[in-house]
């Protein structure tokens, strides 16, 4: 007995310091108080999208799988909260998003009807919808993806219906960085980088642009990468995507006029009827015409599509009215282009002020970051992302009253999301509000029961209470949730028998 008094206190202690960190660990899993931008700032510990199979936070984004009640294979696609693509796990080639079928209609233009190969390279990898499809549609292809974000990768195979062993070549990487790379094995060793088919540039996020991937001296680098020639007769052809409306269409007319300054021929295709609503236009650029009012003929029989080229007098409209601009890597502003149409679009609005949100939290100026979400919900009161951003930065701020406040306002709009219960417990917890804390803790499991972080909080208040047993309880549930978890392990195995 007496051996046992003089461990426990050591023991005691170890448990005490184990409690806190496996507060703050529930509240940034990777052990930093604000990890980086976009939905990141927020750390969730659960999906906020609704029927979420797939969820995790990685170093670029949030990621989420959804799939559709009664129907478990129509797959949803998010990359924080823009949906970026669709899947129907029975049906890999039935494209769901229009543009998609763009590429395809092109694929068919360039290399033949499947199931004839080819060589394409893509830069943003998305859900990895086209490359699975190119792959089971046309076998023997050569399909390179460039995808930055290799959790993106992850998702796609666990979820998404991308087979691990696809015949795709994926490198995580910047797309900017891989096409410069290329061109320079290239010059060092010709035809170490063989041509492609096609490039298609899928890296556009909404009005979210990364701009390197806009200018001449990026677009010329993709042209050297290409099969020289007509599209067509053996040569290549360069196709990327973006978000503008035709008026005012800034935008639009920027790229139009920077991939005129680079291809001897550029066309585009928009992918509604309407291009003067905000919408898809895909663009396309190589060395000699391409006859796209034909593209529907090119697509799969029966695929349904009701867009329109753009014709000669649309792009002439496009520049009478934007005037001369060409990108270029010392001048590229994509978001005052985008500006116009984003003004017009309360959605492109709320969109704007989260991003400026998101950018000032990056680079810690918390006052402005503040200033921008609470901008956001007068655009938008109430919104979800809005609130989520405006309470961890007052959180940041040492303004737990008012983060308080926005978790509260939460719990009432969204009852069902356990965000704002895990953040408002961790506060509270904090504060010695126990009983509340565990209130909220337990309101969430009931939400969503496998949450290893919150069982692990549970344990730890149920241990300061005394509650051994119940602490026990909790860490074992905790632990078969993450096995490999050190603070769990640790906290049982001092616990003892």
């Amino acid at each position: 007995m007496t051996a046992r008094r003089d461990l426990w206190p050591a023991a005691a202690a170890a448990l005490a310091l184990l409690f806190l960190a496996a507060l703050w660990l529930a509240c940034a899993p990777d052990g930093t108080p604000s990890a980086r931008l976009g939905s990141r700032l927020l750390l969730r510990d659960a999906p906020s999208e609704p029927d979420a199979i797939y969820y995790a936070e990685t170093q670029y984004q949030i990621l989420t799988v959804t799939a559709e009640p009664g129907n478990p294979d129509h797959r949803a696609f998010y990359q924080d909260k823009l949906r970026h693509s669709e899947v129907d796990l029975h049906d890999i080639t039935d494209l769901k998003y229009p543009y998609m079928r763009v590429y395809d209609a092109l694929v068919t233009r360039i290399a033949g009807p499947a199931p004839a190969p080819v060589r394409l390279l893509l830069l943003g990898g998305g859900g990895y919808v086209f490359p699975n499809y190119l792959a089971r549609t046309r076998p023997g292809s050569e399909i390179v993806v460039v995808e930055i974000d290799p959790g993106v990768t992850r998702a796609a195979i666990d979820a998404f219906g991308f087979p691990a062993d696809a015949p795709v070549e994926i490198h995580h990487m910047d797309a900017r960085n891989y096409v410069a790379d290329a061109v320079r094995r290239n010059k060092e060793a010709p035809g170490s980088v063989p041509s492609f088919d096609l490039v298609v540039c899928d890296s556009v996020s909404d009005y979210s642009v990364p701009f390197q991937l806009t200018t001449r001296e990026f677009i010329s680098d993709v042209k050297a990468l290409l099969k020289p020639g007509a599209p067509g007769g053996g040569g290549g052809l360069y196709v990327m995507n973006l978000i503008d409306a035709f008026r005012p269409g800034a935008f639009m007319n920027a790229v139009a006029q920077t991939f005129a300054s680079v291809f001897p021929w550029r066309g585009a295709v928009s992918v509604t009827t309407d291009p003067d609503n905000r919408n898809t236009t895909v663009f396309a650029g190589a060395e000699s015409p391409l006859d796209l009012e034909n593209v529907l003929a090119w697509m799969r029989p029966g695929t349904a599509f009701e867009g329109l080229p753009f014709t000669d007098a649309q792009f002439a409209d496009l520049a009478s009215r934007n005037g001369e601009c060409v990108l270029t890597d010392d001048w590229a502003p994509v978001e005052n282009l985008l500006a116009p149409v984003v003004k017009a679009d309360p959605i492109g609005q709320l969109t704007a002020a989260l991003q400026a949100g998101i950018r000032a939290a990056e680079k810690e100026d918390w006052p402005r970051a503040i200033r921008h979400f609470r901008r956001a919900l007068e655009i938008h009161p109430g919104d979800e992302s809005a609130l989520e951003d405006l309470a961890h930065a007052l959180e940041l701020t040492g303004d737990e009253e008012g983060a308080l406040a926005c978790y509260a306002q939460l719990v009432q709009l969204y009852p069902k999301t356990v965000l704002p219960r895990n953040r408002a417990a961790m506060l509270l917890a904090r504060r010695g509000h126990v009983q509340a804390a565990l209130e909220q803790w337990r309101a969430s499991l009931d939400i969503q029961p496998g949450q290893p972080d919150v069982l692990t909080n549970l344990g730890s208040l149920a241990y300061q209470a005394g509650d051994r047993d119940r602490a026990r309880d909790y860490w074992q549930r905790a632990l078969a949730l993450a096995p490999d978890s050190p603070v769990l392990q640790n906290n049982l195995r001092l616990l003892g028998p």
